[in-house]
């Protein structure tokens, strides 16, 4: 996100891939550090998950929040729209539009 001119500290927690082999398990562990982080009892829908596969989609699924799709990596956006992500976006070169999405309900866009 920093390479696209998006400030990573803009957001207040979060999980990697590297936190657990499961994805799925991801959004419970980004869930709980943010509800630490702020002492804010979050709920799912408030979370919003962005990856570049079809698993982080699911992840964002697993636990009732929004998924925002980058298709930077092995998925095009093709095969990344084929399971409905939320958002989705070709790059994140366009950071205005970006952050419009990150801040909006949860409604379909793409580019």
């Amino acid at each position: 996100m920093a390479a696209a001119g998006i400030d990573p500290g803009l957001f207040v927690g979060g999980a990697c891939g590297s936190d657990s082999l499961n994805r799925d398990d991801l959004f419970a562990i980004a869930l709980q550090r943010v509800r630490e982080a702020t002492g804010h009892d979050f709920r799912g829908e408030d979370v919003i998950i962005i990856g570049d596969t079809p698993a982080d989609i699911r992840c964002a699924r697993s636990g009732g929040g929004r998924a925002i799709s980058v298709a930077t990596g092995p998925y095009s956006a093709e095969a990344l729209s084929r399971h409905q992500p939320d958002h989705l976006f070709r790059d994140l070169t366009r950071v205005e539009e970006v952050l419009k999405v990150l801040g909006r309900p949860m409604e379909t866009a793409s580019d």
